[in-house]
C-alpha cells in the first residue's frame, strides 16, 4: 500500500515549494499550515530566508523557545542545517519511510 499511494505521492515532492502546494491544496491542514508562524519560520530558515524566520519566531518568545533559537539568531547556516537534517531523520524512521528516503540538500545549503 505504501508503495503505491505514500511513495509516488511523496516522491512528486521536489522542492519546499513543491510540499508547500502539496499543504495549500489539502484542505484538512492548509489553514493551520498557513496560520501556524513556527512553520512558517521552518520554511523561511530552510529556503535560507533568516531574516524573515525570526520576526516569526520572535512573538513566541519567552513562552517558546524553539531549540534553533539560538543558531537562528547567530544566522548559524550550519547549525540549522543540522538541526533540521536530524528532524527530518528522526521524522523519516519514525513514519518508516527510511528505505525509501534519498536524501536532499535543503535549499538553504545551495
Amino acid at each position: 500500500m505504501i508503495e503505491h499511494e505514500a511513495v509516488p505521492a511523496l516522491r512528486a515532492i521536489k522542492t519546499i515549494d513543491d510540499f508547500v502546494t502539496r499543504r495549500s491544496n489539502d484542505p484538512r491542514s492548509s489553514e493551520y499550515f498557513f496560520a501556524n508562524s513556527y512553520l512558517q519560520a521552518h520554511l523561511a530558515i530552510i529556503n535560507g530566508d533568516l531574516e524573515r524566520a525570526i520576526p516569526l519566531i520572535e512573538p513566541l518568545l519567552p513562552r517558546q523557545v524553539p531549540a534553533f533559537f539560538p543558531a537562528l539568531v547567530a544566522r548559524d547556516r550550519t547549525a540549522l542545517a543540522h538541526y533540521f537534517r536530524e528532524q527530518q531523520r528522526r521524522t523519516i524512521e519514525a513514519m518508516k519511510f527510511t528505505k525509501y528516503f534519498v536524501p536532499e540538500p535543503f535549499p538553504m545549503e545551495l
